[in-house]
């Protein structure tokens, strides 16, 4: 059956290649894939993520739940700058594209909290959860059933940054940021969880050379999917920073799930910054070099030092697969 896991989704860019990377691995039961807002609106990236279920023609497909539609306390943002107005880097221009032109998703999806709930129950001490936006959802079923922390086996993030500079603020990763409060919330629930911030992720890219050699040993129509998507992205990285490269940020966070020993791990305490100007989103190890004793306990492990190659490889042989 292999490991069971949820997917928690916003439905970007890097979100889609993660979610290729789970469903594709057959190491892996995907139970459910929730959704929440992000880089788009949850409405947008439901859609997004039953198009990419269309594409890979999966012949028992995970069940797609609906979930926050903003955070706790703070009004939504969005990443549409990077990842295009709909969040897969104007997929809708292929409409043409038989399989994309007869594509309409369904009007009316199940609850997330419900579903994530109700699958926690089925399967206790078996789940893990992978989280690729903000953590809304886990944070909205931890206050419905505080005791389902006790259901989940573990829970991996992506998200923050520890000792390098974050990707929407100089400070904060995009995905605490989006909600510091649910953050908070989950960091301190006592569940078993893993980092993955983007001193990890950034470990991991691909250039378009790179890029246009893997989707051109991918099956058909998710080569096509692939490269067009990812396009927006590199633009951006190109534009804003002067390097056209596609960091591998939820795709890693799937990457440690097959495998942890792709990357060192450190236990940590980690606090959320919920009250600052200039500094909302901030994810603060305590890093001083301080007897064990005298630290704060750890809330969690962070992933640190990357076999970027032992990844890159992974992440290759699963998506250029002719069969799923």
């Amino acid at each position: 059956m292999g490991k069971r896991i949820i997917l928690d989704t916003d439905g970007g860019v890097d979100d889609a290649l993660a979610l290729i990377l789970a469903l594709r691995s057959p190491q892996f039961r995907v139970e459910a894939i929730t959704v929440t807002y992000g880089n788009v609106s949850v409405e947008q990236a439901s859609q997004n993520i039953q198009l990419l279920l269309r594409i890979l023609h999966l012949e028992d497909p995970p069940p797609i739940a609906l979930g926050a539609r903003h955070p706790l306390k703070r009004a939504r943002i969005s990443a549409e700058h990077v990842h295009g107005q709909d969040g897969l880097g104007g997929i809708t221009q292929w409409m043409t594209k038989e399989w994309y032109s007869e594509f309409k998703a369904p009007r009316e999806l199940p609850d997330a909290t419900q579903l994530l709930l109700r699958l926690a129950e089925r399967y206790p001490g078996e789940l893990t959860l992978i989280t690729l936006g903000p953590l809304t959802n886990l944070a909205q079923m931890l206050e419905k059933a505080p005791s389902s922390r006790n259901l989940l086996k573990e829970v991996v993030i992506m998200g923050g940054a520890l000792e390098v500079p974050g990707n929407i603020t100089a400070a904060a990763e995009f995905n605490i940021f989006s909600d510091p409060h649910a953050a908070e919330q989950v960091f301190h629930c006592g569940l078993s969880l893993r980092l993955v911030p983007l001193d990890a992720t950034r470990q991991v890219c691909l250039d378009r050379n790179t890029l246009y050699r893997l989707t051109r040993s991918m099956p058909s129509p998710l080569n096509e999917f692939v490269l067009h998507i990812s396009q927006s992205v590199l633009d951006y990285m190109e534009r804003t920073q002067g390097n056209a490269v596609l960091h591998l940020h939820d795709p890693l966070a799937v990457g440690v799930t097959l495998n942890p020993k792709i990357a060192a791990w450190k236990p940590l305490h980690v606090e959320v910054e919920t009250q600052g100007i200039h500094t909302l989103g901030m994810t603060l190890a305590d890093l001083r070099p301080l007897r064990e004793e005298l630290l704060p306990p750890p809330n969690l492990l962070a992933a640190r030092d990357v076999d970027s190659k032992r990844f890159l490889r992974l992440f290759e042989e699963i998506l250029c697969r002719r069969s799923s």
